[in-house]
């Protein structure tokens, strides 16, 4: 638990340099269009790890018409969201005790939570999941993929711990189909790390399907 409570100061701490890098980083930008253009006109969607809002600002400009909250446990980058999206509503929340929602929405949106998730703690979270969204529901999930053995403590510039997991594309997958999701879309993307390497970023689209009776 230290390692998480070390973590979740580590998003404190660089809130406002996280916003300065990502609030308008193009790279991620079709794989938001292929979700929010999945949406009906009018629908509800709860992003979780949202940051300083940088998705969901993006995802707002494009569909407007979308009622969109989301959740972080990082105080200070809450208080940068609700600045970059003075229209929605950003409360404090950590994913790992996350709760069905006692209304469901139309859509769930979780860019890079995952890197911060265990698998065990992803096994108990889609199900939650699940029961948030309505039948046809879309599914946003995105993380590192790599071996799960590789994850650990990671200590970035000026002495700062994250513990980041990665996690395995077949895995995930399997997770998701096992709790009623359809795999809609899988994007690749080749991003540059700190190190001057390439990670592979996966973000992985999906719908809830009607459960058989």
């Amino acid at each position: 638990m230290e390692d998480f409570i070390e973590t979740f100061q580590t998003w404190n701490d660089i809130a406002e340099l996280y916003e300065e890098k990502f609030m308008n980083f193009p790279l991620y930008n079709e794989t938001y269009d292929f979700f929010c253009y999945q949406l009906e006109k009018n629908s509800k969607v709860l992003e979780l790890g949202c940051g300083p809002g940088n998705i969901t600002n993006y995802i707002h400009r494009k569909r407007n018409d979308l009622v969109i909250e989301g959740m972080d446990i990082a105080e200070k980058m809450l208080v940068l969201a609700r600045k970059n999206n003075p229209s929605c509503k950003f409360t404090l929340s950590d994913i790992r005790k996350f709760l069905p929602l006692k209304k469901q929405v139309q859509g769930i949106i979780s860019g890079f939570c995952l890197p911060y998730l265990s698998k065990s703690e992803i096994i108990t979270l889609v199900p939650k999941l699940t029961e948030s969204l309505h039948t046809n529901g879309m599914l946003y999930l995105s993380f590192v993929e790599g071996n799960p053995n590789q994850s650990g403590i990671k200590v970035g510039k000026d002495n700062r711990i994250l513990y980041f997991f990665y996690h395995e594309l077949k895995e995930i997958s399997s997770i998701l189909i096992s709790n009623n999701f359809q795999i809609e879309k899988i994007f690749e993307i080749d991003y540059k790390n700190s190190d001057h390497g390439i990670d592979k970023h996966i973000a992985i689209i999906s719908k809830k399907s009607r459960i058989d009776q």
